[in-house]
């Protein structure tokens, strides 16, 4: 079994989101069939999935397409989304269609191959907002300041918003800006919930 661990860093992840950010994680790796454990902390997101398989197997898919007597124009897109050429194309029963085979591809691979990218995009998506940092126009809810993904202590190749990703750095901040952050929440909380800060402050603990 292969284990991988995700670490992003930000500046500052805002209470009322740690929610977002990890129901759109489990949401994501649940759709793959994948079990993950979520940490979500005032800066840091950790996710970590233990048991993730050493190969992904795909199974043949027999895929439906346009009417026979379609134009070539149309026939063409089908076979773009099916990832083959036109002439790789059958027909059967007055209809285009195609069998995409069966494969096997290492869980690395698989991977780097748009899941890391996806997964991204999904968290992004689960925030009540976003914002800009820098010019590569990537989003996120606060400026992501590191990125670590491994996999089987082997780094996973990912960039986003201009930051590589590599081996865990410790991601830890000092106590001061920790203590700052949790000030800052509970504000967040006194002003939204209309709770006093001993509750807001007891929200945060849980």
């Amino acid at each position: 079994m292969a284990h991988l661990v995700i670490e992003i860093l930000t500046e500052e992840v805002p209470f009322l989101e740690h929610k977002n950010q990890k129901t759109a994680t489990e949401a994501f790796f649940k759709n793959l069939g994948f079990e993950v454990v979520v940490d979500s902390s005032p800066c840091i997101l950790r996710i970590e999935a233990p048991n993730l398989p050493n190969t992904i197997e795909t199974p043949a898919k027999h895929i439906k397409g346009p009417r026979e007597n379609i134009d070539l124009k149309t026939v063409e897109a089908f076979a773009k989304r099916c990832e083959t050429s036109a002439r790789n194309l059958k027909i059967e029963n007055g209809f285009y269609a195609f069998t995409k085979p069966a494969s096997s591809t290492g869980i690395k691979e698989f991977l780097e191959g748009g899941v890391i990218k996806n997964l991204f995009e999904a968290i992004c998506k689960g925030f009540s907002k976003t914002m800009i940092w820098n010019e590569t126009s990537a989003k996120w809810i606060r400026p992501i300041t590191a990125i670590s993904i491994t996999l089987k202590n082997t780094v996973i190749a990912f960039e986003y918003a201009g930051l590589k990703s590599g081996l865990p750095k410790g991601l830890q901040l000092g106590e001061q800006k920790r203590i700052d952050i949790i000030k800052s929440s509970i504000k967040e909380i006194e002003e939204k919930e209309g709770v006093t800060s001993i509750s807001a402050e007891k929200l945060i603990r849980e």
